[in-house]
């Protein structure tokens, strides 16, 4: 019979809009409770409102209020390894990066999601740069298990750190199965002021996104009229973002894009479903979601040739060098003007949908679990 564990989830790192890393982290926790009603989870939060619709019994949730990134981090070096102690865990999954540098009683699972602060250092900041290279490191050296959120990040992290490969696995991520064809819906049009044929590009405004380059393409296709399509932004400004919104300024851009902020997952869907294209002009990612989503919806992509876009989205989207300009042009072009990518999509719908499941994410995740304890 087989033992039954202890798990804690140090969820804390949950950002207050979910996206990226965040929708991991809910994810991984909202299926496993779904799977799993044998082992006992403690699951440390900074906000419990998330996981509202848990109702395993083994689930116990611990909340915390954080008013800054620093007391975070000083509460997990300092105050979950006593929580792990007093709790007798046999298992701390840190599922992003950061975990208690102290040696503990229990094993520790750290998931790593992506190794862009070693390959493109100059797109983050400096402090975050050197912060998470370091924490990356010290992962390969004190956890007993390492978690990657694509078999490209798992390859990038044995690239830089070759003695990880024999504690790294490789646990691809799913896509919420709201993601879907739907049809046209005229009132979310009406509401948000959109017209019935959009492009749509979905991310965080920041360096590694590449949302300059688009708006530079886009630019470029509507002076010269070559579209007519409107550019609908769906995304929160990140950092280094001062080049986006003066070019947002410009007349032309101004009349002809729409940018929409954070959106929740229900409307983030209505984008996806009455867009005509979508564009994820990404430099590089660590599994990344907008494209997968938008194939689920039964939308052509065209996104960049590169890391875990190209492992994951295979022959379904076209993928070109986003790195430039007239690519960039090109690639809009012909998205919009080759009725194959569009039936592509919606052919692909169901394979997405079978492809990426938070379940099997989960049962991997498990697996991990019970090996790291024999």
């Amino acid at each position: 019979m087989m033992k039954k564990l202890r798990i804690g989830i140090d969820a804390t790192a949950l950002p207050p809009n979910l996206s990226g890393a965040g929708k991991y982290i809910f994810q991984l926790i909202l299926n496993l409770s779904k799977i799993d009603t044998e082992n006992e989870y403690f699951i440390f939060t900074n906000s419990r409102i998330f996981f509202s619709k848990i109702k395993n019994p083994n689930f116990r949730f611990q909340e915390f209020n954080f008013t800054s990134r620093l007391k975070r981090i000083l509460w997990e070096q300092n105050s979950l390894p006593k929580f792990t102690k007093e709790l007798k865990l046999d298992i701390l999954h840190s599922p992003h990066y950061t975990f208690p540098l102290k040696k503990l009683s229990c094993k520790k699972v750290v998931t790593i999601h992506d190794l862009t602060f070693f390959l493109f250092p100059t797109l983050h900041l400096k402090s975050k740069r050197i912060f998470f290279q370091k924490f990356t490191e010290l992962a390969t050296k004190k956890a007993d298990k390492i978690l990657t959120v694509s078999e490209n990040t798992k390859k990038d992290l044995v690239r830089f750190f070759p003695k990880s490969a024999s504690k790294t696995v490789s646990t691809s991520l799913g896509i919420g199965e709201h993601f879907k064809i739907g049809s046209k819906n005229l009132e979310f049009l009406k509401k948000n002021d959109l017209s019935e044929n959009y492009l749509l590009c979905v991310g965080t405004i920041e360096p590694r996104k590449n949302v300059e380059t688009l708006l530079l393409a886009y630019k470029n296709l509507l002076e010269q009229k070559k579209i007519y399509e409107k550019l609908v932004l769906v995304g929160q400004f990140g950092w280094k973002y001062e080049k986006v919104k003066s070019l947002l300024k410009e007349p032309l851009l101004t009349k002809n894009v729409k940018h929409f902020g954070f959106v929740n997952e229900t409307d983030l869907v209505k984008f996806y479903q009455n867009a005509k294209a979508v564009i994820y002009p990404s430099i590089y990612e660590g599994f990344g979601f907008p494209p997968l989503e938008a194939l689920a919806c039964g939308k052509p992509v065209f996104s960049g040739n590169n890391s875990a876009i190209e492992e994951n989205v295979r022959d379904l989207a076209l993928l070109l060098d986003c790195g430039k300009v007239a690519e960039v042009e090109n690639g809009i072009i012909e998205i919009l003007q080759n009725e194959n990518w569009k039936q592509i999509a919606e052919d692909s719908a169901e394979r997405i949908d079978k492809d990426f499941s938070w379940q099997r994410t989960a049962e991997k995740t498990l697996e991990v679990y019970r090996s790291v304890t024999l």
